[in-house]
Formats: structure tokens, sequence, C-alpha cells
């Protein structure tokens, strides 16, 4: 029940019943107006009555919209069928959602250890450990990638990111912490990335599209609001056209693109073109992320509408009156305070998650997917290799090698290793640090420390294979000491007879034991062999069997002068080195046998992709004589005998496993010769199939001629359209309409190219093509250079927006500080004109404020009204200035206080070395010789303070390009 009452557990199964039967409601009617489909009034009745809710008023609900003007009664007004159905599927997928996160909570109070008012768990002690198994989704690139890959995306970068903290940060710090210089560099890492989509301030992806939830900006409108925001991101790749069409190149798929058909020689193919996958992929509504996995192209469909997680209100509201209280509880928050979209609370249980993982120890499990083809047995090694790189695996692997992976406590080290340092048991106590140098330095080597082995403040580092050596040797030198230890006191005690039985019969005993496993009993008579010394040794083991040391050395008295259990001893020890011997020899020869069924099995694979590329290229051939038929036949029985093999015949060869002579001495011989009989008669059908092909592709070939031809002209284009890539970004960035246009054209007819070739077929077509091609990539060019004014006045625009953005944060900085200033005098020293001038003060800063959120306004207009408003600020600010000064100095007098000289203050020289800044002092002497020309021109002087505090914001804004004019 997993903490749940009968009660909760009866609710979710009628819950989820009358999901299912939400799920089968159906509606009439157009887009204007909506009624129940008759056949499902039943379906209707039966879910309200499980959700608890009145059928008529769900009914109405789902078939009802509400609009309410500012002021105004919400008015009803009756949807059409589509949005009917919108809404029972958004109700369906509500409650199911909602009840999915109802029993995570249960389930995870239920886990989550209750302590008691006494500190314990149930009665028990509070544990002091918890293990936790955390399983995601992998990563993700779909021929389209949505709303979800973009989440289960965001989880596996976040757990990447995790990852490399455990695996570099953490290894840095602890290396930092004990003074060891690090050997290896963690690289760049993807925080970036992460905070690509989860930062809040400036915003990320994620609260961007959650700002869209508000304006109803979707597919192309959130993604020009995305690469205006990221253009620039390291992370963020802007889509283009040819992009696109390489993206879905790589994914073997073909794009149905609006305008293909204008194309000359495009018209005439696509009617006769199949393809082998339809899909529409607009760049206008993609976007790229660089992902540690690689770059992901999105496809915005719908993000909003999926970040929803609010019902519309009067569909909460009938869910509120059910008559079940838990349907209730679910829908309890779901009234005018409700905030949060579906990434925004993701994020925030994914952080909680990162959080959580982070405390205490982690361990990865990389799962990797051998072949794409789900073929068992089968390793694509370029495939493995890339995700092993990817996921970290490697760089993980890599900062071991270059590190020093191991490590101990100097305490930990000594207790383990101070049997090896002779000096320490010498001397009456030995810190625990010397122990460790003594025994690295005399084992390893004094030349290898800092290579092999380094000492920190409190630990010692060593490379992979130094702590396994030490532990080597000291295991031999332990079994050293006990040996002659052993011996000495069975000397002593007269039973070392006693132990030489009992330890030949173990050996008989294990070498039974290891020929029954490995399979190798029956060999040679081996099992006989050991059968016959246990029958005899086992009377002399069964009559010491129950008596003490003493009474079983007296029994075995008479095998001291007895020559044939000396015999016997060695027969044994023979026998079982012989099991040993062979059990490797047969160990090795299943290895070698099973190597060979495995590439016999990548032989076939790799032969079933070669019918498949014959079968593809003479797919367009025309059967003008019946040879193409042939081919067909011959191809078809060369992959009927290839999947038998794959399938039946080479399984149940590794099933029966090889035949070899496992006594003759040197290299064991395995027979594959059953093996190659199989790839071999499977390996003529391949050639016949091979051969066919080549006789029906003589098109192909006079194609492959053309390409050549035509190869220098293509590379020139592609090349040029390449170096327009940058500007057609910065284009599309900056809306400029029109040259996408002339872009677009050219990566369509470099897709139509690539189509060409897949078909190779139509030599005059692809020169045609070819030629198109090379002129599109001419006009383009042109459109960019017609265009570069306007991006440049485009640019500049952007550049003085966010100039005009720091100057209005600037003013909103002034009069929020005189704002302050008057708020700290007295009230008994508040004049009606300070009155007044607090008033003046909080209006400007209002239209200051407005003025931030109208900076989409026309330029010209924006300038003049924040121009306005600064003159307005100005003012106040100096009237302020004033206002303080006279009462400063009202005040000053009242306490005796005259005109006093100005307090003596540094030279500007002497202030600059002050600062430690002396190697720029030649820029800031300038800057103080053009001040000291502005008062002598009588330039006022707060004027100046807020002019050079704004050049000091504005060349330090990190976001802002400025290039200022050379000096002459």
């Amino acid at each position: 029940s997993a903490g749940m009452s009968p009660d909760t557990v009866n609710f979710i199964l009628e819950t989820v019943a009358g999901v299912l039967l939400l799920g089968a409601v159906d509606f009439n009617g157009d887009d204007d107006r909506s009624s129940l489909d008759p056949t499902c009034q039943e379906s209707v009745d039966q879910a309200c009555k499980l959700l608890g809710v009145d059928a008529e008023e769900m009914l109405q609900a789902l078939r009802s919209a509400y609009v309410k003007a500012p002021g105004q009664k919400a008015i009803r007004k009756e949807v059409g069928q589509p949005l009917a159905v919108a809404n029972r599927d958004t109700v369906a997928k509500t409650i199911y959602a909602r009840l999915f996160d109802f029993i995570v909570a249960v389930i995870s109070r239920t886990l989550q250890p209750q302590r008691s008012r006494g500190g314990s768990v149930r009665g028990a002690p509070q544990p002091d450990a918890v293990v936790s198994l955390l399983d995601i989704f992998g990563f993700e690139d779909m021929n389209e990638n949505g709303f979800e890959q973009l989440f289960i995306n965001l989880t596996n970068e976040r757990i990447q990111s995790l990852f490399n903290r455990i695996m570099f940060e953490r290894e840095l710090e602890e290396y930092r912490r004990e003074g060891i210089t690090a050997a290896f560099d963690p690289g760049r890492g993807n925080a970036e990335c992460v905070d690509l989509f989860c930062l809040s301030k400036p915003p990320g992806i994620i609260k961007l599209l959650a700002d869209q939830c508000q304006t109803g900006k979707d597919g192309a409108a959130f993604v020009s609001v995305l690469n205006g925001r990221f253009g620039s991101h390291p992370y963020f790749s802007v889509a283009d056209p040819r992009g696109i069409q390489q993206v879905m190149k790589a994914k073997g798929l073909a794009s149905k693109v609006a305008g293909r058909m204008k194309t000359q020689a495009g018209a005439a193919r696509m009617t006769a073109k199949k393809f082998k996958k339809d899909l529409s992929l607009d760049y206008r509504e993609c976007f790229g992320v660089r992902h540690y996995a690689g770059v992901v192209v999105y496809t915005v469909r719908d993000f909003v509408s999926k970040s929803r997680d609010t019902l519309l209100p009067h569909l909460a509201e009938v869910l509120r009156k059910s008559c079940k209280p838990h349907l209730q509880s679910l829908f309890a928050d779901d009234g005018d305070d409700w905030r949060g979209t579906v990434g925004e609370k993701f994020v925030g249980q994914l952080e909680k998650l990162a959080d959580d993982l982070q405390q205490g120890d982690t361990l990865f499990v990389r799962c990797i997917k051998s072949n794409m083809q789900q073929i068992p047995l089968h390793v694509d090694r370029k495939m493995v290799l890339e995700q092993l790189t990817r996921g970290g695996v490697v760089a993980a692997l890599e900062m071991r090698h270059a590190g020093l992976p191991d490590r101990l406590e100097y305490r930990m080290f000594a207790e383990e290793f101070d049997l090896l340092d002779w000096s320490s048991r010498r001397a009456a106590s030995v810190d625990s640090r010397v122990v460790t140098e003594v025994v690295l330095r005399s084992i390893v080597g004094v030349e290898h420390q800092g290579v092999l082995f380094a000492f920190g403040y409190n630990k010692v580092f060593m490379k992979s294979g130094v702590l396994s050596r030490l532990r080597t040797v000291m295991l031999l030198y332990t079994k050293q000491i006990v040996r002659k230890v052993q011996s000495r006191w069975r000397a002593f005690k007269g039973t070392k007879l006693v132990h030489r039985v009992t330890e030949t019969w173990q050996i008989v005993a294990f070498a039974i034991d290891e020929a029954k496993v490995t399979g190798v009993w029956s060999v040679a008579g081996i099992g006989a062999a050991l059968e016959e010394q246990q029958r005899e040794v086992k009377p002399w083991w069964e009559s010491i069997q129950g008596l003490d040391v003493k009474s079983a050395a007296t029994k075995l008295e008479p095998l001291v002068k007895d020559t044939t259990f000396s015999a016997l001893v060695s027969r044994i020890e023979a026998t079982a080195k012989k099991v040993k011997t062979t059990a490797f020899r047969k160990t090795s020869a299943d290895a070698a046998y099973a190597s060979s069924i495995q590439q016999a099995l990548a032989d076939v694979h790799d032969m079933l992709a070669e019918i498949a590329r014959i079968e593809e290229d003479t797919e367009s051939v025309v059967d003008a004589d019946g040879s193409k038929q042939q081919c067909e036949e011959v191809c078809e029985a060369a992959r009927r005998r290839l999947e038998e093999l794959r399938t039946t015949s080479l399984p149940e060869l590794k099933y029966q496993g090889p035949r070899y002579d496992l006594l003759t001495d040197g290299p064991i011989s395995v027979d594959t010769g059953a093996v190659d009989a199989l790839v071999a008669s499977v390996s003529e059908l391949v050639d016949k199939a091979r051969r066919c092909g080549h006789d029906l592709t003589v098109t192909r070939r006079e194609f492959q001629k053309a390409i050549v031809e035509s190869s220098q002209q293509r590379a020139e284009a592609s090349a040029r359209l390449d170096g327009l890539k940058a500007d057609a970004q910065r284009c599309l960035t900056e809306g400029i309409e029109g040259v996408m246009d002339s872009v677009n054209l050219a990566s369509q007819l470099e897709g139509q190219l690539d189509d060409l070739m897949e078909e190779a077929s139509d030599a005059a077509a692809f020169l045609a093509t070819v030629h198109e091609l090379s002129e599109a990539v001419a006009g383009a060019a042109a459109a960019i250079s017609k265009a570069k004014a306007e991006l440049e006045k485009r640019e500049r625009e952007r550049t003085e927006r966010s100039g005009v953005g720091i100057q209005l944060d600037d003013l909103a900085e002034r009069l929020a500080e005189g704002l302050r200033s008057l708020r700290l005098r007295p009230a008994v020293q508040l004049e009606s004109k300070d009155t007044d001038l607090a008033a003046e003060l909080a209006a400007v800063s209002a239209e200051v404020a407005e003025l931030r959120g109208q900076l989409a306004l026309p330029l010209d207009t924006l300038k003049s009204k924040v121009l306005a408003v600064a003159a307005r600020a100005d003012k106040v600010v100096e009237t302020l200035e004033t206002s303080a000064q006279d009462e400063f100095s009202r005040r000053r007098a009242m306490f005796g206080g005259g005109a006093q000289a100005s307090s003596a203050l540094e030279r500007p020289e002497d202030f600059i070395r002050q600062e430690g800044i002396q190697d720029h002092e030649a820029a800031l002497m300038r800057v103080y010789c053009g001040v000291k020309e502005l008062q002598e021109a009588k330039a006022q002087r707060s004027r100046v303070k807020r002019c050079l505090d704004h050049f000091v914001k504005f060349a330090y804004a990190g976001d802002i390009v400025f290039d200022p004019p050379k000096r002459a």
C-alpha cells in the first residue's frame, strides 16, 4: 500500500478510471459551436461519478469560455468543437499529472524517516545514512526535438554538471586543501550551458518561456526572442536554413521546404522524388543548444501551451466542487494566486535534486548503447567511443591517469604498511608521516616522489598501481613471516605430518571442484585420476578426524617411514597442476572461439549493410530486360541467408562450443572451420549481388563523372555560402527581412544536390543545380552586402539603446539616493520646499521607471524623452544638493564654524599610486587634465562628475561593445 490508507488507494483507482473514461468523451460541431456526441453520454456520467462532480456542470464548462472586461462581470461564450476537445484533454492531463504528483509525495513521505520526539524512527535509532538510487532518461536527439526533449536533455545536462563537479572540481579542491600541485586540467565544464536554461537574472530560456506564457508568443516569435537574447552565447546556436538542411541530412531525413518548387531544375524532379521520410522543419521555429553530448536542434511548437500548469478558472472551479476530498485538495491552490509554469517548477525540483545529490558520496553508472540497429552481440566502436568521450568518462580516465587518484591518511597508511619499515619497529614511537615517507621512498623510490606519489598535509597521494604494488609486497612479506612461524610451531608441537595430511586432502578436494566447474573432469582421465588419489588419501585423513593434535600425531607415526605416501602427495600435486593448466588452456580456447564467432557476426552485419546499399543504389534503375529483378532476387537470397546466420546458425555454433586438443603442449589450436565455412558460403552470395549491382549502376558511374566535373564549382559556392553564415545570422538576429530568403534558397539547392547524390541517376540535373547554386550564392552575397548598412545601423541603434538603458539606470540610482537623503533628515528640519522637492523626486523617478519599460520606442523619441527627464532630474538633484549645502553651512555657523580652507588633498599622482594602479598613470593623468580643462571652462561640477560616472559604467558594461575613436 506504500503507506496509503484503503480510502486513498480507492480514490487513486477511481480517479484513473475517471480520467480514462473522460478521454473517451467526444464532441460534435464546428469552430463556433459544439455538442456532446450522443454515444458518449454514458462515459460522461461514469467519469463524473468517479470524479465526484456534476455531469451537466462539467459538460457546460468543457463547452465554454469566459471573457472578462476590466471592471465588469465575466461573460460566458460557447466554444467550438476543437476547443471543447482541447478543454477535455487539458482536464484529463491535469488531473492525471496532479494525481501522479500526489502519489509521489505520499511515497516520498513514507520512505522519508520520521523522527519521533525522542530522536528515533518508529522506536529505532535514527539512521546515519541513506542510500538513494536515481534513474533518468538518457540524452535524446530525435528527428524532431520538442518541449519534452528540452527538459529531458536539461536534466542530463544538470546531472553531467554534477558529474563534472564531483569528478573534477572536488578532486581539485582536495588537491588544493592538501597542498598538492594538480597535474590535470578539468576543462571548461558545462555550467554555462546549465545557466543558459536555468538562470533567472539575467533570464535564461526557462524564464523567458515563462514570460511568453503572459504574452502568448510561441513558435517563431519565441525563437526570435531567444535569438536576440542569446545570439552570441557560446552554448546557443542560431538556426539558419543551411544548418537545418545539414541536421536533417545527418539524420537521414528529407525536407518539404517551402519554395523548393520554385527552382528551375527542382520543379521537374519533385513529382518523381520519393523521400525516405518527410519532415517539415522551419528554421524560424528552431534553435540549437551545444549540449555536452553534442549540438541538438529544438523545434518550438506548442511550448507555451505545454508550459502552463493551470486550468482555466471555470474548469478548476468545477473540480474544486468535487465531493471527493482528495480531488478537491489537488486543485485547492488553483486560485488567483497560483504561480509557476511547468518549466519553473521543473527547474526548482531539478536544483533541489542536485543539491541533495551533492550532500553525500555519489557513484555514477553509465549506460552505453552498443549500436543504433539494436542488434545483439554487435558493437559500433565509433559510436561507443563517442558516448564515452561526450559523457566525460574518457576525461575522467585521463584525469585519473594524469593525477594521483589513490590517497590514504598517514595514520591509516602506517597501520597497514608499518611492517615494511624496519626502522620504525626499532624506535619507541614514530610519526605516521615518517613511516609513510620511509616506506614509499624505500620501495617505490625517492626519484619517483612528486610523480608516482606526493605528500600532502594530512594524506599521501599515489598514482594508480602504487597502492596495489605496496599491498602485493605486504602480502608476500606477511606470507613469508606466517610460513616461518607455522613451520617452527609445527616442528615444536610435532604436528607437521598432521598438517601435511590435511593439506593433501584439501588439494585433492579443491582440484576436484575446479575440474568439475571448468569442464575438464572428463579430459584425459583427469576425473578418474583425482577420484583414485582421493580414495588413497581418504583413510589417513579420516583416521585423524575427531582426535586432538597429540593423538593425531601419534596415529600418523607410521607415515614417517612410508615412502609411498610421499609419492602419493607428489602425484596429487602434479594432477592439481594439470587441472589448472588444462582449465587455463580450455578458457583460452573458449575465448578464442567466442572471438571468432563475434568477428563472424560483425562480418555478417557489414554484409547486410552492403546488401542494403546495393538495393538502395539500384532502386531507381529502370528494369528494361529483367536484370533488375534478378539482382533483387539475389539480394533477397543473400539477406535471408545472412539473417539465418545472425539469428540461428552462429548462435548455435557458439552454444555447441569449439573442438580443440587440450593435452598437446604448446599453443592451443581452435578449430573454427565450421564458422569460416558458413561465412564463406554467404560471402559468395554477397559477391554475386555486388556484381549484379555493378552491372545495373552504369548510370551511377556517369553521375560520378558529373560530380568530378562540377566539384570545384560546388566547393567554391559552398565555401562562399559558409563565409556568409555569420553575416546572415546577424541579419536574422536583428530581424532584417529578405536576406534569409536568399540564403534559404541557396541552402535548399544544397539540399537538392544532396538528394540528387543519393539518387545518383540524373547527371544533367545535378550539373544544372550546381549552376543554380552558384547563382543563388551570388544573389545571397549581394543581398547581404545591400543589407549591411541597415545591419550596422540596427547594431548601432542597439548599442545606443543599451547606453540609454544605462543612462536611465544611472538616473534612477541618483534619484533614489536623493530620496534616501531626504528621508534621513530629521522631520523638524524639513520645510515645505523640501516636501515639494520629495514629491518632484518621486514624480521624476516614476517617469524614469516608465521609460525603462519603453526601451522599444523609436530611438529618436526615446532619446528625446530621456533628455527631457534627465534635464528634470538634473534640476531637482541640483536643487537638493544646494539645499543640503545651505543646511550644512547653517548648522556649521550655529556651532561657530566659518569658512575654512579646504582640507589638503593628495596630489593626483600620489592618489594614483595609493590606489595601486600606477601602471596606468599616464592614461589617468590625461583624464585629470581633461577635468582641469572643464573646471577652467566653468563647467558645472556635479554634471562633470555624473558624466565621469556614466563613462565608467558604460566602458565596464559587459554586454556593450564600444569602439572609441583613435586619437590623432
